[in-house]
């Protein structure tokens, strides 16, 4: 069987079209290019594998696929492999060329992006029949020099001229690019008034330069498919959409909401006129904790690098037991913002007890303190004042936890903290005064009488209502 040129529809998701036809030749082996009834058959080539002439890949969203390797290309239209249609395979040696914009979509986006005046001059205008330019600085054939105003890359003519202002290019204005070296948005929304075709043409003028090839690729990029219309659009809007996903994960913690409601809040904002949010796909419970985790790894930095500045600060500590029945150990941190001067509480962390330890005494306790001062990078000598319920383990005179940070800093003071103080207090004045004990019961007894009575609880409500409405009668007559 004779070797004649076929299609071959190459699956390629995740590599470039460069790197695939890196090793672009011509294959013999055209035998199985057809089936019985004659018709193009399709093949489905690995990433990867070698690419034979005649090959296209197609892209979502593209009437039109163009190959290119270092020294060849091919352009097959559409059409062709839909209708089976002989394509035509020949190599155009370093030449690759774009078919041009219908003039109707040219019109529609030069008015989209100018201002449309007698004085504007561009290629689908002044093709038709124009009037020559009266002030002789700009040469009128160069909208329609194909070598000055033609982009070969993107079929589009792409020099626009006003009158009275200065020259533009239509695909830096499309996509807002300016020159990386300046930052000057020259031929953008800056007219250029440099009226030379050295200017305009060639490696040293505007077409090769790296602002307009820029353009160009971008041009490109947003024909090949809406894959990668969406990709850019995600590169875009990243920060935005990280940005409101911590948000929400903060708000959330700062209401202490549970963190399980993260999702849906996301899909309210979504709902109501955040749109991007939906580019956020690290939404399963895992990415949520680490979310969470480095929120407050966030928190903790910058409440440390306060305490680092800082002359001196406290701590306080207590345990608790949670409802895992494992015993943690609480710690809060007390200093004098070195800005503003005013004293600021905040928490610092939360540690196993038990985790390396048998007992949940002193010096396990001091050990979890310094193992987390240290982590921190917190000086341990700058520690002024623990403060603690009281117990024999944190008061002790000898082998208190306040006694053996004492070791390192003889100047520590223990404070007793003055919640846990007055607890004790109140619970030694209810045993010696029995009017507390009596007012505690009618408190008990009264909670009782409504509790469990839908109809109390009505009355109740209309007679305070009432004697409401008597007290602001009795304020207004006065």
């Amino acid at each position: 069987m004779a070797s004649e040129p076929f299609l071959y529809l190459v699956a390629c998701p995740k590599k470039p079209r460069r790197t695939l036809l890196s090793k672009f030749f011509h294959s013999p082996s055209s035998e199985q290019s057809k089936d019985s009834e004659g018709s193009v058959k399709l093949t489905s080539i690995p990433v990867g594998s070698l690419a034979y002439e005649g090959t296209v890949v197609f892209f979502g969203g593209c009437n039109e696929s163009t190959l290119h390797s270092g020294e060849a290309h091919v352009a097959v239209d559409m059409n062709h492999f839909l209708t089976g249609a002989p394509v035509d395979t020949k190599i155009n040696p370093k030449h690759h060329s774009t078919k041009p914009l219908p003039t109707s979509r040219a019109i529609e986006l030069i008015s989209q992006y100018f201002k449309e005046s007698p004085g504007l001059h561009y290629f689908y205008k002044c093709k038709e029949g124009c009037k020559k330019l009266c002030d002789g600085r700009f040469k009128h054939e160069w909208i329609l020099d194909r070598q000055v105003g033609y982009c070969e890359k993107t079929g589009l003519w792409w020099l626009v001229y006003e009158e009275g202002n200065g020259m533009f290019c239509l695909l830096c204005r499309m996509h807002d690019f300016e020159n990386p070296f300046n930052q000057q948005k020259k031929f953008n929304q800056v007219p250029a008034v440099r009226f030379k075709k050295s200017a305009l043409v060639g490696k040293d003028g505007y077409s090769g330069s790296q602002q307009h090839e820029t353009a160009i690729q971008r041009e490109h990029n947003k024909r090949i498919s809406y894959f990668h219309e969406e990709f850019e659009t995600q590169l875009q809007t990243k920060d935005s959409v990280l940005h409101h996903a911590f948000l929400s994960a903060y708000w959330l913690a700062r209401e202490e909401i549970a963190n399980r409601k993260f999702t849906s809040l996301l899909e309210l904002e979504e709902i109501l006129g955040v749109p991007e949010i939906r580019r956020f796909d690290h939404r399963s419970q895992d990415s949520q904790r680490e979310l969470f985790l480095l929120l407050g790894q966030a928190l903790k930095d910058e409440i440390v690098k306060k305490v680092k500045n800082a002359n001196s600060y406290g701590l306080m500590v207590d345990e608790a037991t949670d409802v895992s029945v494992v015993e943690q150990l609480i710690s809060f941190i007390q200093f004098a913002n070195p800005e503003t001067g005013v004293p600021e509480v905040h928490f610092l962390s939360i540690q196993d007890v038990l985790e390396n330890s048998t007992s949940a005494n002193a010096a396990t306790i001091v050990k979890l303190i310094r193992e987390e001062l240290s982590k921190d990078g917190l000086d341990i000598n700058k520690p002024s004042s623990p403060a603690s319920d009281g117990a024999s383990a944190m008061t002790g005179s000898r082998n208190g936890v306040a006694a053996k940070l004492r070791e390192t800093v003889p100047t520590l003071i223990n404070i007793h903290c003055i919640c846990h103080r007055l607890a004790l207090a109140c619970n030694d004045a209810n045993d010696s005064l029995a009017s507390i004990s009596q007012v505690e019961t009618v408190l008990q007894q009264l909670w009782s009488f409504f509790e469990n009575s839908a109809a109390r609880s009505a009355v109740y409500v209309q007679i305070t209502s009432e004697m409401k409405e008597l007290e602001s009668m009795s304020e207004k007559s006065k």
